[in-house]
Formats: C-alpha cells, sequence, structure tokens
C-alpha cells in the first residue's frame, strides 16, 4: 500500500495542470505516492494533457473520466478509488511544495496511526505570498480538545484559528468508514469535508511544513466576492445540509460536537455576510426577504446556533431591523466590525 493517494479534480484546468502535477513528480516519490487525476467533464484539453502524465508515469499516475458533477462529486469519487494510507486534496489550480512534501512522506514512514495530519501552508497572491499556520506545538499527537482550543481562540494575520481543507491530510480509512458523502454540483463543500470527516478522527498532529500553496486571485474563484453572490443558493445548499446533519448526528464525545458547532458558526457567517457585505449594491425587498427567511429558518433548525450567532453585532442590527437595506449594507457592516474589533469579540467564533 501506498503512504498517500493525492485527489486532483479537474474540471477545464489546461493551463495549470502542468505545473499541479509536476509539483508531486518533481519529488520523485514514486514507491509513496499515487496521483489520481480526475476529469468532471472538461471542455478543454484536460483529458489529453492527464492521458499524456499516464502514459509518462504508470507506476503512479491514475486516470478516470467522469461526467460533470462539481467538486464535491470528485472528492467522493476519489475517496472511493483511493488506495493509499493518507489521502490528500490538491486542486489542478493550486501546487505543493515539493521539498515539504517529501518531509510529509518520510514522517509517513515512520508514523502511521495518526488520524489527521494538519499542516500550514501558503496563500500565495499575484506578487507575494502568506504563511497560514496554527499557534500549537507541532510534531506532536494530541486528542481532539486541542484543536477545539485552537477553534475557539483568536486569530491574526498569520495564526489562524480554523484548518481549511489546504491543512489536511486525512487517514483514508477514516474518509471511507464515514457513511456521509458531498453534496454534488455544489460550491463550497469545502466545508463539509471537514465537518463531516473530523467527527471520525480521534487524535491529530500538527506539523508547520508548509505544503500546500494555494493561489488566489482568478476572478471565477469562488472566494471571491462577486461568486459568493453569484452562488448564495449553493452556499445556502451546504449550511442546509450540515445543520441538518448537526441535528441528526449522533457524535462520538462531547468535543466533537463542539469542533462542529464552531465550524457552523463560522459558516453561518459567512451566509448571513453574503449579502450584506460582499453585495456591493443592488440589495433589495426580494433579497430581504430571502435574509428574513434564512434567519427564521435557522431558528425553526437549531434555536441554539440561531441564538449564537447573535454575537455577530451586523447580526443582531440585522435581526433588529428586519434586514432592512438601509441597515444590512457594506457601510454597517464595516461599522459593526470595528465595533467588535474595539471590544475584541471579532476575531473570536467561541460559542
Amino acid at each position: 500500500m501506498k503512504k498517500l493517494s493525492i485527489i486532483v479534480p479537474i474540471y477545464n484546468m489546461e493551463k495549470y495542470i502542468d505545473r499541479c502535477v509536476q509539483s508531486v513528480l518533481d519529488a520523485k516519490l514514486n514507491d509513496s505516492i499515487e496521483i489520481l487525476l480526475i476529469n468532471d467533464g472538461s471542455k478543454d484539453k484536460s483529458q489529453e494533457i492527464m492521458d499524456s502524465y499516464y502514459k509518462q508515469h504508470p507506476d503512479i499516475i491514475r486516470v478516470f473520466n467522469k461526467e460533470n458533477g462539481g467538486h464535491g462529486s470528485v472528492i467522493n469519487f476519489g475517496i472511493d478509488k483511493s488506495e493509499g494510507k493518507y489521502l490528500k486534496i490538491l486542486d489542478s489550480d493550486d501546487y505543493f511544495n515539493t521539498e515539504n512534501l517529501k518531509k510529509l512522506i518520510a514522517f509517513l514512514d515512520k508514523n502511521e496511526e495518526v488520524d489527521l495530519i494538519i499542516t500550514s501552508y501558503y496563500k500565495v497572491f499575484e506578487n507575494s505570498c502568506l504563511k497560514q499556520k496554527l499557534n500549537i506545538k507541532s510534531n506532536e499527537i494530541m486528542p481532539l480538545e486541542s484543536l477545539y482550543s485552537i477553534f475557539s481562540g483568536n486569530s491574526n494575520k498569520e495564526n489562524i484559528n480554523y484548518v481549511p481543507m489546504a491543512m489536511v491530510t486525512y487517514k483514508t480509512k477514516v474518509l471511507k468508514n464515514c457513511k456521509k458523502r458531498l453534496l454534488e454540483k455544489t460550491y463550497y463543500v469545502d466545508t463539509e469535508f471537514n465537518v463531516f470527516y473530523i467527527n471520525e478522527v480521534n487524535d491529530f498532529i500538527y506539523l508547520d511544513l508548509p505544503i500546500y500553496n494555494y493561489c488566489i486571485g482568478r476572478a471565477d474563484q469562488s472566494i471571491s466576492s462577486q461568486s459568493f453572490v453569484n452562488n448564495y443558493n449553493d452556499h445556502s445548499k451546504v449550511v442546509h445540509s450540515i445543520i441538518e446533519y448537526y441535528n441528526t448526528h449522533l457524535f462520538k464525545t462531547k468535543i466533537h460536537k463542539l469542533v462542529t458547532e464552531i465550524m457552523i458558526v463560522r459558516l453561518l457567517n459567512t451566509q448571513y455576510a453574503i449579502y450584506g457585505y460582499h453585495l456591493k449594491k443592488g440589495y433589495n425587498s426580494q433579497l430581504q426577504k430571502v435574509m428574513l427567511d434564512f434567519d427564521q429558518w435557522l431558528k425553526q433548525e437549531s434555536p441554539y446556533l440561531y441564538d449564537k450567532m447573535a454575537i455577530r453585532k451586523y447580526i443582531s442590527l440585522g435581526r433588529k431591523h428586519n434586514f432592512n437595506k438601509r441597515i444590512y449594507r457594506p457601510f454597517f457592516f464595516k461599522l459593526a466590525i470595528a465595533w467588535e474589533m474595539m471590544r475584541g469579540t471579532w476575531k473570536k467564533y467561541n460559542i
């Protein structure tokens, strides 16, 4: 069995595949790694490029071609097909630090029991990069309680208090044993990825080893303000899916539930902010009704989480004024953030 499966979702990424795949191949770890190149119905030359890599490296590369189903469907498919001891996702427009990937494999050669490995990573902009890491002891296996302490604390520009997909490497068995699968044809399923699977984790280790280079700047990226607005319904579907999971899942321990709640609060913060902050103009009575309906839905589905969201000043103000467009807009959103920053509550997600 190989040490690591790397799932590479591909959809119309002919411009970026070479950089992505080569960052793994250059590590020359053919005996330890498998790369699953999964074409999600691309219409460009992605498949040709994938086939070329397979012909050159059949001992490390596996190629799959499936109908378009979105990022979540590729991850679901990849989990089922993966044969490595551990599993990591690498989006095809991003790339690995080759030398640090070698160090991860060296670590896996000596450690095969921990459920989750968290590593630092870089946000890569056009002219700069920013390291993102956890303010936690490195190279020590810890129980999930330690991750809760990080999640419920403050963050700053470099030390963050959450764990995006770019930071995680799961034991493949953990993912395969989980019965939940990600939504298909839907953006923002990365939150589902961690919420569902972290609840199967008993312990983790943090390595201050920036492996993943997360490239930011493409206008069509799902994290841009315009994409949040355009794909509001997708984000809402993810929220509904995760709230349903939260309401029906039998959590292994109280800590598992608390960690999940903090991740959900982060997701809900974004949901409320899409029309209050990311939408620069055009907020109207129809969108106001969308916000009112969502807020009432959350109150009905999870009164506990509904009450916890009142810690955000822009949400409590929005509720007080029925999400009226005079209040629920970027100007007041920024004022609410400034007010919370003065009080020292803005960066805290402790619930």
